[in-house]
């Protein structure tokens, strides 16, 4: 379940600082496999919890690989955040991740479908946009 995993994600946040404990890894890597699976029957997830669990997804691929991975797996899980719930704290949460370690469509890479916020930002629309400038 969801709940098992963010729980799971906590307890992994409190183990170590380092962003590659191994003990941390661990518990990442139960936390997204059990995510994993909750994902697989998304008609049973709401739509906060769908957002939600890309979410966690996102950070876990942030803290358990390289910053700059060949496939930018963090970066689309982290849009499936934002596309499951564009309305919803996570999509906040997830837009301000990618603003500070996805990569930009216009600065980055050869492929332009990979990120692009503006149209991100406004799939959430005006409360989405206003919460991303919170930090």
């Amino acid at each position: 379940s969801v709940a098992l995993g963010r729980k799971l994600f906590d307890a992994a946040t409190r183990i170590a600082l380092a962003p590659n404990g191994r003990e941390r890894m661990i518990h990442d890597l139960v936390a997204a496999s059990i995510l994993r699976r909750a994902l697989q029957s998304p008609h049973t997830l709401s739509a906060d919890d769908q957002s939600e669990s890309y979410l966690l997804l996102g950070l876990i691929a942030l803290r358990t690989t390289e910053l700059r991975p060949a496939i930018p797996q963090m970066e689309y899980l982290l849009q499936s955040a934002i596309r499951s719930a564009p309305h919803s704290e996570f999509a906040a949460k997830a837009y301000r991740l990618l603003e500070e370690f996805g990569v930009d469509a216009q600065e980055g890479p050869e492929d332009p479908s990979l990120l692009e916020l503006p149209a991100l930002r406004e799939l959430m629309g005006a409360d989405g946009a206003a919460r991303t400038s919170v930090r």
